[in-house]
Parts: C-alpha cells; structure tokens; sequence
C-alpha cells in the first residue's frame, strides 16, 4: 500500500495531573486512530524516561492497509480510559493539555494543541519545536518546554 503521508508517524502526549500519557496511533490513509501502546508517565520522571515513552509510541505507530472496524476503534478507547483509570473520553481530556509529536525520516515536530468546543486545534506554529535525531531526553526535554509554555508547569 503507498503511504500518502510519505511515512509521517505520529503520538499524542496529555499532560493530565500528576502525569503524562502517551498514545500511539494508527492511520489508514489521512485518518489516524488513537491505539495501542499507551503509556503512563509521572511528571516526575526524567526527561529520558518521558522521551522513550514518546519514542516507543511513535515506534508503536501502525500504517493500516484498511480502516478499523468500530470494535477495535472502541476496544483501544476502552483499554486507554482503563489505564487511566476514567470512565470517558470527554473526563480524560477534562483540564488535559495536548501535543501532537510527529516524525517522519528522523525529524521530529512536537505540537501544542489548545481544545476548542470539544475538539483540540493545532496552535500556532511559532510554538512548535522541531528537531532532527533527537535523543530520548531532547524529546522528553521539548515535550516539558513546550507543557511550560502552555500551563506554567511540566
């Protein structure tokens, strides 16, 4: 199957209380899907072991050859939501901030996202931080910069 975004992967980072969560994804053509692997990361953890989480996600990341079925979209909802420990989406994202991390040949962009009337909207780009081959701890490092910039705090 060709890739019509040339190879972009791409995670998410919540900024949830006294931790950060960490989700991979899957896409079938331009739509992606939050899936499998999640991870939980307390705020206090170093930025190396914040950075292997994202990178692990973004190595989790999975190119479909055909859209998922309902029942796998919500099985992998579910499975997130028990992680965390909510009983929906709309409690989880409840006072989350965002970043979309993307990498695509070894460049990296991490995104602020700012929720907007029950959805999040990329901010402005002047806030992205972009790097090439970064370390686990760069990534770590820009993921904490950027959740200062948005909340005052990592």
């Amino acid at each position: 199957m060709k890739d019509p975004l040339h190879g972009l992967r791409d995670a998410d980072v919540f900024g949830r209380g006294e931790k950060y969560v960490v989700t991979s994804s899957s896409r079938w053509r331009y739509g992606s899907t939050t899936t499998p692997p999640c991870f939980v990361v307390p705020r206090s953890a170093s930025d190396e072991e914040l950075g292997k989480a994202v990178i692990d996600a973004i190595e989790g990341f999975t190119l479909m050859t055909e859209h998922l079925s309902d029942e796998l979209v919500e099985a992998a909802a579910a499975e997130l939501l028990a992680t965390v420990g909510v009983k929906s989406r709309e409690t989880f994202e409840r006072g989350a901030s965002l970043l979309h991390v993307e990498e695509q040949s070894g460049k990296w962009t991490v995104q602020p996202r700012g929720r907007q009337r029950g959805y999040w909207i990329p901010l402005h780009e002047g806030a992205y931080i972009k790097l090439n081959a970064p370390s686990p701890a760069d990534v770590g490092a820009a993921i904490r910069d950027i959740f200062v910039s948005l909340r005052g705090r990592p």
